[in-house]
């Protein structure tokens, strides 16, 4: 198309230049990227007054002062985008080149004049500037921006309409399904849209489908509108059912909370007497016929387990681990949906204040792992132990639950429940629901229930951002940037998804701590990122958490730990909110506090090696915790990829003469991260303390050199500490770049204690505003 720049903007903004890189230093400045927008976007098309551009977006100064700064911003966007990408008549007018800057809207918008709708529906990848804010831009740049947003959404829904239209036509009403329901999620609330869509699904041959998408409509209406269904809705089901066509819908008492109704499954009042020898393995096959029983299979009430009581009373839960349900779809491609239920109903069961939730990356350890639950329980410290099955097909998903108090092996619960795959954000809400019912009796209404949001979730989008978030474990370059590309997918997919979002900040932000990225691009990176999370939604505990980590990094303590406490007030189980904050409060040497944070994190998830490092560093800082034991003793790890933890296990081995073995170490995590500055400043270490000092003093001189060198000056300083050079020691702290775990070694860290006696020591604090 001859264009040089390319300006995404329906959905989450993207913008790309001529080699397809990301323009982050223009994206990380939400003013001039408005701007922008505004001049490519704004109607007439063409170039636009400078006195209307300076009351849009410099309001709040006089005259000569939004002048110049709209002088700078224009000068930034032509060194950015090029000298010729902004045009400009007499000084008096701005506007974009359009031969160098392709948009997206205005191709949406020329597509469909041009009556291709199939090419403007694959431009339109959501709402225009989703989740996009500017502060201290005019309200009429607002306004401006909402009425573009509907104008464009309400072409886009005329082309859908127009597209099904055309489907069904042709006899493919299939395909008009697709078209319908895409439809039906921009205006879930229109009567005439979801008889078309019930009305496209009974001739595509599923009458039930139908039915299912009335009771949802239904429901939609009485919770958020507080108004009765359509009588052309209700009359449509009756047809339906008249014809035999689908199943009766279901009473209004089951779904009076949700949009999908469980089904008891009956459950032998008392311990098995196998129990001492039975695995999770045979349990779980005796249900794999229950998977296909209908959802309105009446059970006796004698025979449920409504409440969760067994004979004899329910045994005290303390903790309660979700372990990996077993997906007996026959397509392995659905395993990571049924990873993404398991991770949905822990999140959810998380945000219950009285509940002690074990964290996912402890129990995914445990996935198709045939051992008894008591040995399980035994290596979580917990008691309850919730296992089950998922199968989806044709658009429907059923999953059984049970709970058992795992020290016994007793069955205290269990249930199944069935969905259409667009109400599963529903469905976990109710299975986390009736569990924490059956523990600690909490109520689903009132003060102690979770926050809710009404947004629902494809499912195969969470997947993938479970996905992600397994990449993201991993701590290594390669599975980093696999976890960027999986919560890129996500928000490709999802744009409105805050949780890919916070995915990505966590991630850029990870890049850069870890030494693996540049520091100025990525930190800016995850900052938006952050704020997009938030913006989407501000009751999402992981969005706080996220910026409280960059917060963290950045040394605004105060807002940091506002920040940390929201995200732990949102969701008490986020083991990575208490984790990150504290490393905060060790930071502030507030010991104490940080010694309980961090002791709450290692509950919420027993297995992690990074917690369990932070945990050992914390409490002997604190003076809680005598010495660890050698430090070469090999520990389980949650993840024994993480190069960082590779080496360090390796200078440990070195420090206690096993030089052999802690070469072969850092072999293995310089093959994980190769020619990564943090790992040869340990390779560093290893050839000191194996008497191989010429080796080490030629390697450090050579790190100096590197152009990212001041990412990892804390771990230089630690070298030169090691070696009685304090001078130098403190010049690397002088030019070090700081973070957030940075900042936690400056204050803790054992190699660094012979320079506290030093006053530099205390100034540096100082001048971090650190106590």
């Amino acid at each position: 198309m001859g264009s040089t720049i390319r300006l995404r903007t329906l959905g989450s903004l993207q913008l790309q230049g001529a080699e397809g890189d990301e323009l982050r230093s223009l994206l990380a400045q939400p003013r001039r990227v408005a701007l922008l927008v505004y001049l490519a976007l704004a109607t007439p098309r063409g170039l636009h007054r400078r006195d209307k551009l300076l009351a849009l977006f410099w309001p709040e100064q006089d005259e000569p002062r939004a002048r110049n700064a709209l002088s700078q911003a224009v000068h930034f966007l032509r060194r950015t985008l090029g000298a010729e990408a902004i045009v400009s008549r007499a000084d008096e007018e701005l506007g974009v080149n359009q031969e160098m800057v392709w948009c997206d809207a205005i191709a949406f918008e020329a597509a469909l004049d041009a009556g291709k709708a199939a090419e403007a529906l694959e431009l339109y990848r959501g709402a225009l500037l989703e989740g996009f804010h500017v502060s201290d831009a005019a309200p009429e740049f607002g306004r401006w921006l909402d009425d573009e947003r509907a104008r464009l959404s309400r072409r886009h829904a005329q082309a859908v309409e127009e597209t099904a239209t055309a489907r069904e036509a042709a006899g493919d009403f299939a395909g008009a399904v697709l078209w319908l329901r895409r439809l039906a999620a921009h205006d879930p609330f229109s009567s005439r849209v979801t008889l078309r869509l019930m009305r496209a699904l009974a001739a595509s041959g599923d009458p039930a489908a139908a039915i299912q998408q009335a009771r949802v409509h239904k429901t939609l209406l009485r919770e958020e509108l507080q108004a009765p269904p359509d009588p052309q809705v209700t009359a449509l089901v009756g047809e339906l059912q008249s014809r035999g066509g689908g199943e009766p819908v279901p009473p209004a008492r089951a779904l009076e909370r949700a949009e999908v109704a469980p089904v008891p499954t009956p459950v032998s009042p008392g311990p098995a007497p196998e129990s001492a020898h039975r695995t999770g393995n045979r349990r779980r096959m005796t249900r794999v016929g229950l998977a296909f029983v209908s959802v309105l299979v009446a059970v006796a009430g004698g025979l449920a387990l409504s409440h969760g009581r067994g004979v004899g009373g329910t045994p005290s839960i303390s903790c309660l681990a979700v372990l990996p349900l077993e997906n007996l779809s026959r397509d392995s491609a659905q395993e990571y949906f049924a990873d993404g239920v398991t991770d949905a109903i822990i999140t959810e069961l998380a945000k219950y204040e009285g509940l002690n939730v074990i964290s996912r990356t402890s129990v995914v350890r445990y996935k198709r792992a045939r051992r008894p639950l008591t040995e399980i329980a035994r290596e979580l410290n917990c008691d309850g132990v919730v296992e089950g099955t998922v199968i989806s097909a044709r658009g429907r998903v059923r999953v059984d639950a049970q709970l058992v108090h795992a020290p016994k092996d007793r069955h205290l619960w269990a249930e199944s429940y069935e969905s259409d795959m667009s109400d599963m954000l529903a469905l976990e809400r109710q299975i986390a629901e009736a569990i924490a019912r059956q523990v600690h009796g909490i109520a689903v209404a009132g003060d102690s229930s979770p926050k809710r949001t009404a947004r629902r979730v494809d499912p195969m989008v969470y997947a993938l951002y479970v996905r992600g978030r397994d990449a993201f474990a991993s701590r290594n370059p390669a599975g980093l940037r696999l976890a960027l590309a999986l919560f890129g997918q996500v928000i490709a997919r999802d744009s409105q998804f805050a949780l890919g979002y916070t995915g990505m900040a966590d991630t850029y932000r990870m890049l850069v701590g870890l030494g693996y990225a540049p520091v100025g691009a990525y930190k800016d990176s995850a900052r938006i990122m952050a704020a997009r999370a938030l913006g989407l939604d501000s009751t999402l505990s992981e969005a706080h958490a996220s910026l409280a980590g960059i917060l963290t990094g950045q040394g605004k303590w105060t807002e940091a730990e506002a920040e940390f406490r929201k995200a732990i007030e949102l969701e008490p189980g986020n083991a990575l909110a208490h984790h990150w904050y504290a490393i905060l409060l060790v930071t502030l040497d507030r010991r104490d506090e940080a010694v309980r944070e961090i002791r709450r994190a290692r509950e919420l998830d027993p297995l992690s090696q990074p917690l369990q490092g932070a945990k050992i560093m914390i409490e002997t800082y604190a003076g809680v915790r005598g010495k660890a034991g050698r430090p070469g003793e090999r520990k389980m790890l949650s993840d024994p990829t993480h190069p960082g933890t590779i080496a360090t296990r390796a200078v440990g081995l070195a420090q206690v003469g096993r030089c052999p073995e802690a070469y072969t170490e850092i072999g293995r995590a310089q093959d994980l991260a190769p020619d990564n500055t943090r790992i040869l400043v340990s390779l560093v270490g290893v050839h000191l303390l194996c008497g191989k000092p010429a080796r080490a003093r030629h390697l450090l001189d050579e790190i100096e050199r590197r152009p990212d060198a001041q990412g990892s000056g804390i771990y230089i300083a630690m070298v030169y500490t090691f070696l009685g050079d304090t001078d130098a020691a403190f010049a690397w702290l002088e030019r070090a770049h700081w973070g957030m775990e940075s900042r936690m070694e400056l204050r803790i860290s054992e190699r660094l204690k012979p320079l506290r006696a030093d006053p530099r020591y205390r100034q540096l604090l100082d001048r971090m505003g650190l106590p």
